[in-house]
């Protein structure tokens, strides 16, 4: 299931990359964190719940994905205890220095509650999240198009094409004319391109990515 914020849940205010208030936790573009898990359905009173780092996310993701997750493990753990969470393992995770902290992430994880998605929702869910950070802020774009460019190479789905030739495309106008360039990207209209691309992304309700 994609992590959507339903239309009918209005949010509060607007907090740019820090999040907007709503029912159940905080959204974060389209994606919704509570303290239990990162769903659209998930809508407890936020009065019993805190609310979790963005870099959850990423990590879900991650390790989805099979990529280095250990120094964004640390700072997370880190974030965790700032927010008021509390646990053994985090508590270790947030010092820890020797070379493989995974196992005490996921012990952190099942000691707070914390509903780890599956394989194909956490690489949804941080896919999702990436593409709104480019329609948040998109001074990042080119390392976020190359990331998800990444990702189409890993999961070959067609939803994520998209990124694969985009990345072309910016290539071609670094590099000069002679490979792919369907969108017509210059150095001068890049980046609005690129801008609406995402959020023409963000309309589709699910994309597989096994």
């Amino acid at each position: 299931m994609l992590t959507r914020l339903p239309s009918e849940i209005p949010s509060s205010d607007s907090r740019g990359q820090q999040g907007t208030e709503v029912k159940g936790g905080r959204r974060i573009g389209q994606l919704i964190l509570c303290g239990r898990c990162i769903c659209s359905d998930c809508y407890q009173s936020p009065s019993v719940l805190m609310e979790l780092p963005v870099s959850t996310v990423t990590i879900f993701g991650r390790r989805a994905l099979g990529l280095q997750t250990t120094l964004l493990t640390t700072d997370w753990a880190t974030e965790m205890l700032v927010a008021g969470y509390d646990s053994k393992s985090l508590r270790i995770l947030a010092g820890e220095e020797s070379a493989s902290p995974t196992d005490y992430f996921s012990k952190a994880v099942t000691e707070l509650g914390i509903a780890e998605p599956n394989g194909e929702d956490a690489i949804q869910n941080y896919i999702v999240f990436l593409v709104e950070q480019i329609v948040v802020d998109s001074s990042s774009y080119r390392k976020t198009v190359r990331l998800l460019a990444y990702f189409y190479n890993r999961t070959g789905h067609k939803h994520l094409v998209r990124w694969y030739n985009l990345e072309n495309a910016m290539c071609d106008i670094d590099y000069g004319p002679g490979g792919w360039n369907p969108y017509g990207l210059t150095q001068e209209n890049a980046r609005i391109i690129i801008e609406n691309e995402a959020q023409d992304f963000l309309k589709i309700k699910s994309f597989p990515t096994t």
